[in-house]
């Protein structure tokens, strides 16, 4: 009911507002220039028309799929999602993010894996508009090597959106296979680069590791924990990060963001302790 609800009150709102618009020279000027206002301005009540409906139709070809997302019925949608990626023979974009999401909604990362050789082979492009959900089952594997092999491949492709978060994923997967000094540089080249905190936070708290052991990176790391902690405080962070949620990555990394925080702004106080 609320989405169909919302669909008609859009449909309303603009042809109300359409009608306002033109039928108000009739009802100020009179007729005779109802017909002159019209004749100068008939393509763009054409124009108008053209792209309502086209509107509408996007909605109504796609609403058993808007409509299952609000009920929320996962099992339903992956069904239908999944025939339609299967018959399309040219795959969309939106039926492949709603899936993908479908599928991390519900932890079926295996089937994320074999979407992902579906859009490889067929539509390589959304594999780079949607390169961190793609992501998800390798960062949570436990065979580091596949996961850093998959990560330098994202990296490496031009198109990759999210590109500093495929970076940093690429880092911690050869941290894992114990590739110390090209992860310190990965690390080093995003920290130089974004201005997000949030990333900033997760190099640094992986650099740290690295600190005990090399002077340098142990002084980049206080550089720019003191940094972070002088613009913002743990509760403005912490705001930062539920406003990100919707970012997969920032979902999947809660547990390692939490930690993260908590060395940021607690670390000194369990030294002294």
């Amino acid at each position: 009911m609320k989405l169909k609800s919302l669909f008609a009150l859009f449909n309303a709102v603009l042809i109300l507002s359409f009608l306002a618009l033109f039928l108000m020279p009739l009802f100020l000027l009179g007729g005779e220039y109802f017909h002159v206002f019209w004749g100068k301005n008939w393509g763009v009540a054409l124009l108008f028309v053209l792209t309502l409906s086209g509107i509408n139709a996007y909605f109504l070809s796609n609403w058993k799929i808007f409509t299952l997302l609000e009920r929320e019925d996962w099992k339903a949608l992956i069904g239908l999602l999944e025939r339609k990626v299967a018959g399309a023979r040219i795959l969309r974009s939106l039926h492949v993010r709603i899936l993908l999401n479908s599928y991390l909604v519900t932890s079926r990362t295996e089937d994320i894996m074999k979407l992902e050789a579906t859009v490889r082979a067929r539509r390589p492009s959304l594999l780079d508009r949607n390169s961190v959900q793609f992501g998800v089952p390798y960062l949570l594997m436990s065979d580091p090597a596949k996961s850093e092999a998959f990560f330098a491949a994202m990296t490496a492709r031009p198109r990759v959106r999210q590109r500093d978060w495929m970076r940093w994923n690429h880092a911690f997967a050869m941290m894992q296979v114990e590739r110390r000094e090209e992860a310190i540089r990965e690390l080093k080249e995003i920290l130089a680069a974004v201005k997000e905190p949030i990333l900033e936070l997760l190099c640094l708290y992986l650099l740290e590791a690295y600190g005990k052991s090399d002077e340098g990176v142990a002084a980049l790391v206080r550089e720019g924990a003191d940094r972070l902690r002088q613009s913002l405080d743990e509760k403005a962070f912490r705001q930062k990060i539920e406003r990100s949620a919707e970012n997969t990555q920032v979902l999947i990394l809660s547990r390692i963001l939490a930690d993260a925080l908590h060395w940021l702004y607690h670390a000194g106080e369990a030294a002294s302790a």
